[in-house]
């Protein structure tokens, strides 16, 4: 199996910051005029939310936020050559969970599988879905997660494993929003050195996302 290498991410805008209040992170404001940036999920049926704006992270022990939105292109380790261009989107606060989303680059709305898939490139079996995926890291366990099955035999079959539907994408606005879910799978590295992909999963449900970019950030310039 031959690894991918990320080559590049272009035009990546994040947010960094801390805030000082209590942690009521669950639900989007009331009665609000508009709605911020954000990702927000159910994680194993609990609510997480996580905003663009660090001021509406309400933690008191936050020492760290990101809020992320780009392009990622997927290269050969070998030949260089591009395989694949993903829009990324990602939310983190050290006192919960980062949420990463990756699916197919695309200017208009779609809907995308998540494939409990390889992410090396000879083990695709359904166009190059296994370049995308649902990631979920427990910045109090620290433990990750992913959709990704990292020992699939290449005879096997790709399982479906969550979905991304982008609800709007209105180039005007610079707005994408959409929903998601996906079950996640737990794998670490060994003090060997080696990958280890466990039975512990993780079901994320309910999952929406509501962001504006910035004119340097999206489309891809041709």
């Amino acid at each position: 199996m031959k690894p991918f290498t990320l080559l590049s991410l272009l035009c990546l805008l994040t947010c960094f910051g801390c805030s000082s209040s209590e942690e009521t992170d669950n639900e989007l404001p009331e009665k609000q005029s508009f709605i911020p940036d954000h990702i927000k999920a159910q994680i194993d049926g609990k609510n997480y939310i996580i905003y663009r704006d660090p001021k509406l992270n309400k933690s008191a022990k936050t020492n760290f936020q990101q809020f992320s939105f780009g392009v990622a292109v997927t290269s050969d380790s070998d030949t260089k050559q591009p395989l694949d261009t993903s829009i990324v989107l990602s939310g983190s606060k050290s006192t919960g969970y980062s949420i990463d989303l990756r699916f197919p680059y695309t200017e208009k709305p779609e809907t995308f599988s998540l494939f409990h898939a390889s992410p090396f490139k000879e083990n695709l079996t359904a166009g190059k879905t296994a370049y995308h995926e649902g990631i979920v890291y427990d910045w109090l366990a620290k433990k990750n997660y992913s959709t990704y099955d990292w020992f699939r035999k290449d005879n096997a079959k790709a399982k479906k494993i969550g979905e991304v539907r982008i609800d709007v994408l209105d180039m005007k606005q610079k707005l994408i929003k959409g929903q998601f879910y996906f079950t996640a799978c737990m794998w670490y590295t060994n003090d060997d050195d080696k990958l280890v992909q466990t039975d512990d999963s993780l079901k994320v449900t309910n999952g929406e996302f509501y962001y504006h970019w910035d004119d340097k950030t999206f489309p891809i310039k041709k």
